[in-house]
């Protein structure tokens, strides 16, 4: 359905194009505007037999999308019968809408990984649909799914419609399983005129459906939903059955009634709702126990004219659980009163109905109340005992919360959180040792309206480890920019040695501040780190990290790439800085180290070290590394390499130039008596998958010794090759 809208809205946007004068023409708008639009969810699209972009009446012959391991979906002669001018008038009016095939054969496969393009943002926007869209009749006669899609493969067939106009609105959809008997059929509609609201649902499929497997029900039964009614709203009534199997397992009525005015109330609607039954047999059997014999839901309230809701019953409960309570709503949207109350009990472990990992717990206690009439002060609290999660253990939390409401121009809640988990336990010992046997942390929170949410103030706590944090967090439209800073500190690594796949010791303490966008992808970090004594188990490593050290980068990423702005590594042994950028074009690096002592690292050599060098690389050409410089033991290597690797033949070209003043201080690592000065060049091109050389190179030494008699008697003194 999704597609076949696509293809409508390619076909109502080729009347803005500039007018075309022939198929090829218009070929190559669709085929372009699809590929636009579609490319996250195939690489290719090919549009054949495409007609009629500027007529009443488009046709195509056939579409398909594929992406790397092929076409994953493909429409069959497709056919728009629709107005061209309503358009001008805000409305998009199509007589007749159909397509003889859709097949999809999988669902597409999409790049995994990083690549260039991740380094930039992008821009998030709500989508604006500006035109009202009203289609006389929808006809897809033949869809397969193929068993990639759903587990099994499934052949439909589509009529439908629908019109909005007027402050009317009409829907009716019937979709036929061809291969099967199974069936959805839905017709509804509303009028603002005579305030008539019709439902008329009514699913079914045989055993062993595609419904009933996919939502993993038990033995995969015949399904039968049912959903019906037609009448004013100010007298509705709308029954609810299903079955499974043919036996009724959970229905009930929805019922509307309109108030009579009197004195000293405003005009609106009651109703109710109850609904119930016995879902045991629609779920595994480890779930029956909070099923019980008999679900059931009761809802009454009122709905009234100047925007107010009453719940006045709110009961849902079942074998394991019960809920009751009353919820009152002004007519700004804003709570006047709430009192909810909500506990799980028994005996034993109860398995919870939730999605993903198993949940189970012994006991839940909620309740949350305010009034205000009484004051502009709200609280809940929430006590769990014997939660079970997968492979966690919690065997005692409690959150407690309480704030003020207090409406106005603008309206603003706050909220005092205190949360504190005790006897936390993990099937793995790693894991174990990183929780701890207990998590405590408080927050205050801050909400006004029409402005962001603040976290005033953010603490957590586990035995050596704590986080204190503060920050803001906006809306939907703007792509929930996050603005913030936190402070993460631990006394002791070592807890972290198993997850971390290596003995870690010391301390460390991390500081982050910045902003970012939720959605999009955008962000502007600075980060600080400070370690007492690190160690990583890397014999070559530790010693450079001994003693106070220090880590501190300044990172932001927008809409034209990434930005490494500031990177800075010190310690009593090395110190290191860098900057670069990163974007789908380009992208340079320039970085320098210095080391105190070489031998901290080897200990065959002696003296400090230096490096300098930077990385250049552009999209489609080279990548470089430029002013290449090592000094260290009285030696100096400096130059320049680049590497094509989009060049099938992965060429490479650069100079290399090594000065060493005195060899002897090589000696030990060679592992032979050298001595003497050495002036090395080399410069070349080659091809490493060509397997062929270009290469120039040229020694110069003085008073040089190899170690090796026979080579010394040779070249002693002055050496010069070329």
């Amino acid at each position: 359905m999704r597609l076949i809208l696509i293809f409508v809205l390619t076909l109502c946007l080729a009347k803005s194009a500039v007018a075309q004068n022939s198929e090829q023409d218009d070929k190559s708008f669709i085929e372009n505007w699809l590929q636009d639009n579609l490319s996250e969810a195939g690489r290719e699209v090919v549009v054949t037999g495409f007609r009629g972009a500027l007529s009443s009446n488009a046709t195509l012959e056939r579409l398909t999308i594929a992406d790397d391991n092929g076409v994953w979906f493909t429409l069959n002669k497709a056919s728009l019968v629709w107005s061209r001018s309503a358009l001008f008038a805000g409305r998009l009016e199509i007589d007749e809408l159909t397509a003889d095939e859709i097949i999809l054969e999988r669902m597409p496969v999409t790049k995994d990984g990083v690549s260039p393009e991740d380094a930039q943002a992008w821009q998030f926007a709500l989508p604006d649909l500006p035109v009202a869209i009203n289609i006389d009749e929808i006809n897809a006669k033949r869809i397969v799914l193929k068993s990639p899609v759903l587990g099994e493969q499934a052949v439909l067939s589509l009529e439908g419609a629908f019109f909005l106009d007027d402050g009317v609105a009409r829907a009716k959809t019937q979709i036929l399983r061809t291969d099967r008997e199974d069936k959805l059929v839905f017709e509804g509609g509303f009028s603002n005129e005579t305030r008539v609201l019709a439902l008329n649902l009514d699913f079914a499929e045989a055993k062993d459906g595609l419904v009933a497997k996919l939502l993993r029900i038990p033995g995969a039964p015949s399904l039968q939903l049912q959903l019906n009614g037609e009448a004013p709203l100010s007298d509705y009534t709308a029954r609810i059955a299903l079955s499974s199997d043919g036996v009724p397992r959970f229905g009930g009525t929805i019922e509307i009634a309109a108030m009579e005015e009197s004195e000293g109330t405003e005009t609106g609607h009651a109703f109710s709702a109850n609904l119930s039954g016995d879902v045991r047999p629609l779920f595994e059997a480890e779930f029956h126990r909070f099923m019980g014999e008999n679900a059931s839901l009761s809802v009454t309230g009122q709905s009234l004219a100047d925007g107010r809701l009453n719940l006045d019953v709110l009961e849902l409960t079942s074998g394991a659980m019960e809920l009751n309570g009353q919820v009152r709503l002004a007519s700004d949207g804003w709570p006047q009163s709430f009192d909810l109350e909500a506990d799980i009990a028994g005996d034993a472990v109860t398995r919870l109905p939730v999605a993903g990992a198993e949940v189970s717990v012994r006991e839940i206690n909620l309740s949350a109340q305010y009034n205000a009439d009484q004051g502009d002060v709200w609280q809940t609290e929430v006590n769990l005992r014997d939660l079970v999660n997968d492979e966690l253990q919690v065997g005692r939390a409690v959150l407690a919360a309480q704030g003020t409401i207090a409406r106005g121009e603008p309206g603003r809640v706050t909220a005092s959180i205190a949360f504190d988990a005790q006897r936390l336990n993990h099937d793995d010992p790693d894991m174990r040792r990183v929780l701890g046997s207990f998590i405590n942390g408080t927050s205050e929170v801050s909400w006004t309206a029409q402005f962001p949410l603040e976290i005033v103030s953010l603490t957590l706590q586990s035995e050596d480890v704590d986080l204190q944090a503060t920050g803001s967090l906006d809306g939907l439209s703007e792509g929930f920019p996050v603005v913030g800073r936190a402070t993460v500190r631990s006394a002791d690594l070592s807890r972290f040695s198993g997850v971390a796949e290596r003995d870690l010791s010391g301390a460390a303490e991390i500081r982050v501040e910045g902003m970012g966008a939720l959605l999009g992808g955008s962000f502007d970090v600075d980060v600080d780190a400070k370690t007492d004594d690190l160690k990583i188990a890397n014999p070559r490593i530790d010693p450079l990290l001994e003693g106070n050290g220090a880590v501190s980068f300044a990172v932001k990423r927008d809409l034209e790439g990434t930005f490494l702005e500031r990177f800075m590594v010190r310690t009593d042994a090395v110190s290191a800085t860098a900057d670069g950028t990163l974007s789908a074009e380009r992208g340079q690096l320039d970085l320098a180290a210095e080391l105190s002592e070489v031998s901290l690292v080897e200990p065959k050599l002696n003296g400090p070290a230096t490096l300098s060098v930077g990385l250049r690389w552009v999209e489609g050409g080279a990548i470089s590394l430029e002013n290449l410089t090592v000094q260290a033991v009285a030696a100096t290597l400096s130059g320049t390499v680049s590497l094509t690797p989009d060049d099938p033949e992965l060429p490479v070209d650069g100079e290399l130039t090594l000065v060493a003043e005195d060899l002897s201080r090589l000696s030990a690592i060679a592992g032979r008596s050298l001595a003497g000065r050495v002036d090395w060049s080399l410069e070349g091109f080659g091809e490493l998958r060509g397997k062929t050389v270009d290469l120039t190179t040229k020694l110069v030494a003085q008073n040089f010794r190899s170690g090796l008699p026979s080579l010394d008697r040779l070249v002693a003194g002055d050496l010069t090759f070329d």
